[in-house]
């Protein structure tokens, strides 16, 4: 499957949760490919297909979204499985030696084959979910 594929995924479903917009950016700065708001929290998504890395520059975008507290997630595609991974998660599985799928599976916050579209919106929009309700600014 494409990214692309994905992304079509994540729009169908979305459609009626809020503002939620691919993002081009042919400079490259790393920024994720969604942004969104939904009930008033804003939001970044990586697309990811199986067993795509983090270029350079996008590793440090989640770096930097989990420094100053915002919500950034990759939403990767595992065979026929969809799985929400918090940004800063699925950075540690691809500085991991060997990437292995099954970490994607322990550290998902949601999975499309255990639950449905619709609660995604509901973990997309949660800080807590996100891990940065609780965590003060350094």
């Amino acid at each position: 499957m494409k990214e692309s594929s994905l992304w079509n995924k994540v729009r169908k479903y979305s459609r009626a949760w809020g503002r939620v917009d691919r993002i081009e950016n042919l400079a490259g700065t790393g920024q994720f490919d969604v942004n969104y708001c939904i009930d008033g929290r804003e939001g970044w998504i990586e697309l990811k297909v199986w067993p795509r890395k983090y270029r350079p520059s996008q590793a440090e975008f989640a770096r930097q979204q989990y420094d100053n507290r915002g919500i950034a997630y990759v939403l990767v595609q595992v065979g026929k499985d969809v799985y929400l991974v918090r940004a800063m998660d699925y950075l540690q599985i691809c500085e991991a030696p060997r990437m292995d799928r099954r970490e994607v599976h322990r550290l998902a916050v949601w999975w499309l084959k255990g639950s449905s579209w619709d609660m995604l919106r509901v973990y997309m929009t949660s800080r807590l979910h996100a891990g940065v309700a609780n965590r003060s600014k350094a």
